[in-house]
């Protein structure tokens, strides 16, 4: 048949030819041979072999019948007939070009050099001591984010499930790395799951919006289905790591999970009122954390049975652009964690061709993802928008009119650190070798982490600032890596 296979390549099945086999004398023999054949009705591929151009009459009858053709409709090379076919819809050239990226993909870096896991183990004990310094000591909860402009750093002494979940991902892997002993993780991890708290909102036992990390402070109300998701991804991650031996289920069975499960959409609970999760590009990375409890739902790239591969592609891009931007996170996260889904690898990989194609045009190391600020709005969306003119996009929660301005846009995007140990993990080849060799180079902070990024319009890692995700996300990436690349969830 004519069309894209499943692979994106272009058919031309040759409607009529031409091979000498029955001599043509004239063009009236050479039209009545090929509308017998094809008719009037519809496209046609014609093909002429150098048999049947021998004959110097039949030569001439072809191509008066060629003139003839031209003349009466529309004749075209095979070239210009796929231009006038190919569809114009902007993820279309993305994903060939992702499709031509991933093709050259070696695996280049699944064996890991002995100077390179020195050196990821040395990333990873740098990225512990941020845990080691903030976990306070009475509920062994991390604080989100710290800045040292002073000598002792200061910390913001709440955290959301979110980053509970990341915490618990830094500790299993701190462990798998020998980082930390036995008699460590077990007394860190024991009192951080019995300080997570449950509050009662809509009549549902769940984990409230955030929790104050030195337990001295009220817990902020609500819930967050988003975060959920990620702190079920992380509970499953530990129960795999330590065999069950904590009875971890016992705490996810405490909380009332099913109740934010309507219709198969999954709901939060703000300002006291249940309310659907927004279309965004977390959803799908939170549905498949409540599914490994067993909780299930619709994922927005719930797509038609029977497409090819590549129109199911398109299709998982088209719901992404009209979902928002496509960043590292959350796809990174469930490629590590539970092994890449379908839509999720298709992002993912899109995203990387793009970023490789940026790099290419600009010299400007591109990887965006979600992060901390170091100053207001404390709190960026960073990552590229399919179809937009200008697609490299920094968004923010709060939808002010100055956070929309180019000067914001400029002055706060960024290469994101986290994001480039992602893509070393995930895409172990030149493009991800560059950002980690980038980022390992310049955003170090000595005795408490990484810094978050380097700001793309000045070359300079965020000074004075690091958070729990930039730091835990290291962490995980490096377990993955030295790990043999096996999802953490088992």
């Amino acid at each position: 048949r004519m069309g894209l296979d499943g692979h994106g390549v272009f058919h031309l099945p040759v409607s009529f030819a031409f091979d000498g086999t029955r001599p043509v004398r004239t063009m009236d023999e050479a039209q009545a041979d090929l509308l017998a054949a094809i008719g009037t009705g519809h496209d046609a591929v014609l093909l002429i072999r150098a048999g049947a151009v021998q004959d110097p009459l039949a030569a001439k009858a072809l191509l008066d019948l060629l003139t003839q053709l031209h003349g009466a409709g529309s004749l075209a090379t095979p070239q210009q007939f796929h231009a006038r076919l190919r569809p114009e819809i902007p993820v279309f050239d993305l994903l060939q070009t992702m499709r031509h990226d991933r093709s050259k993909t070696l695996d280049e870096g699944v064996v890991v050099p002995p100077a390179e896991r020195a050196a990821l183990l040395a990333d990873a004990t740098l990225a512990w001591q941020f845990f080691a310094r903030m976990s306070d000591p009475e509920t062994g909860l991390c604080p989100g984010s710290v800045d040292y402009y002073d000598e002792a750093p200061s910390a913001y002494p709440f955290a959301a499930m979110w980053d509970v979940g990341t915490q618990i991902m830094a500790l299993t892997s701190a462990h798998s790395l020998k980082i930390i002993g036995d008699a460590e993780f077990s007394d860190r991890i024991n009192r951080l799951l019995a300080h997570i708290p449950a509050t009662t909102v809509q009549g549902l036992r769940l984990p409230p919006l955030s929790v104050n990390t030195d337990g001295r402070q009220k817990h902020e109300a609500g819930f967050d289905a988003s975060d959920l998701g990620r702190l079920l991804t992380a509970l499953r991650v530990l129960e795999t790591h330590t065999g069950g031996a904590l009875e971890v289920g016992k705490i996810v069975q405490g909380w009332d999970i099913a109740g934010t499960i309507r219709d198969g959409r999954l709901y939060s609970v703000r300002n006291d009122r249940l309310e659907p999760l927004e279309d965004s590009n977390y959803i799908h990375y939170a549905l498949r954390g409540y599914a490994l409890w067993g909780f299930k739902g619709v994922s927005p790239y719930a797509i038609d049975a029977g497409l090819n591969d590549f129109d199911a592609d398109m299709r998982y891009l088209e719901i992404a652009a009209r979902n928002g931007l496509i960043s590292t996170e959350p796809n990174g996260l469930e490629g590590t964690e539970m092994g890449y889904s379908p839509p999720a690898r298709t992002i993912a990989d899109t995203l990387y061709s793009a970023q490789m194609a940026e790099f290419a045009r600009t010299g400007t190391y591109m990887c965006v993802s979600e992060g901390t600020l170091n100053r207001e709005p404390w709190f960026t969306y960073q990552g590229y928008q399919i179809g937009a003119e200008n697609p490299w996009q920094v968004r923010t929660i709060e939808n002010s009119a100055r956070y929309r301005t180019a000067g914001f846009q400029r002055a706060t995007a960024m290469t994101s650190t986290k994001g480039a140990y992602l893509w070393a993990a995930l895409r172990p080849e030149a493009y991800s070798q560059k950002l980690l060799a980038y980022v390992r180079k310049n955003t170090k902070i000595e005795g408490l982490g990484f810094a978050p990024g380097i700001f793309t319009a000045t070359g300079m890692a965020m000074p004075n600032y690091t958070d729990i995700n930039t730091n835990g996300v290291i962490l995980q990436s490096v377990a993955y890596i030295l790990g043999g690349r096996k999802p953490l969830a088992g």
